[in-house]
């Protein structure tokens, strides 16, 4: 929902690409998506999941610097999610896609992703 917020060529940079101005525009979706979800009724029970959705299961994350089971459940299977979808998008080759994608979320496990949730995802994947 905050990415409603951002600029589309923002949007499709790889965040290693980002200026500081930009890093910080990006950073700011997760506020946007929680202000939505508390303007939206419906929505409110899941607004602190959107917040921390890009917390890092090693605390090098934002907006607040959460660690581990201090990021909530929901919040760290969208960051599965989300990761997988990024590196999933605009490729032809599904195979490939899939290698690429199972690399990426491996090699975030215990850094930016709860290591158990993404072994249970690529368990999921694989079959």
């Amino acid at each position: 929902m905050g990415m409603l917020s951002l600029d589309n060529n923002l949007i499709s940079k790889e965040s290693g690409e980002y200026s500081a101005e930009e890093s910080y525009e990006f950073q700011k979706h997760a506020e946007s998506g929680y202000r939505i979800a508390l303007a939206v009724p419906e929505m409110n029970d899941i607004a602190g999941e959107i917040l921390a959705h890009h917390e890092h299961w090693d605390g090098t994350g934002y907006p607040r610097g959460l660690k581990g089971d201090e990021i909530p459940q929901l919040s760290r299977i969208t960051a599965i999610l989300d990761g997988y979808a990024k590196w999933s998008r605009n490729q032809v080759d599904e195979v490939e896609v899939n290698k690429t994608a199972v690399d990426k979320l491996s090699e975030g496990a215990g850094h930016q992703y709860d290591p158990e949730l993404v072994q249970m995802f690529l368990d999921l994947i694989r079959k």
